[in-house]
């Protein structure tokens, strides 16, 4: 376990009292509330969950993010569905096809021009 964080292997989490995303636990040691929790799979070690918490003018806001459909993509397991869940609503991320590494154009670096910047300003 890196310093700074807590493993709750042997707490609760175990028991499965997480309906299934996390028999491990990882928590971020810090002042106060934890303010993010990593749910991984015992059996693979993959990330199942991350729970996280930011500070809004009526406290601490969720936010939920559950990892499924991993596949290997140049050897390194990648998930391919992420939920997103937060006090407003849910919605879902499905990749299609990933693409590791891949060659980018040097245009895609390029500065835009004035007139892709979009700057209307006529005293120049």
């Amino acid at each position: 376990m890196r310093a700074g964080w807590r493993d709750h292997s042997t707490s609760s989490s175990r028991n499965g009292d997480h309906a299934g995303f996390g028999p491990w636990l990882a928590v971020p040691d810090g002042n106060g509330e934890p303010r993010l929790r990593l749910y991984f799979d015992e059996q693979s070690g993959l990330l199942l969950r991350i729970l996280r918490y930011s500070e809004s003018p009526l406290g601490l806001n969720p936010t939920r993010i559950d990892y499924a459909d991993y596949r290997s993509v140049d050897g390194v397991q990648v998930p391919y569905r992420w939920t997103v869940a937060r006090p407003g609503g849910q919605f879902t991320i499905q990749i299609t096809e990933v693409k590791q590494n891949g060659p980018i154009s040097q245009e895609k670096f390029a500065r835009p021009s004035e007139a892709e910047h979009g700057n209307t300003d006529q005293s120049k």
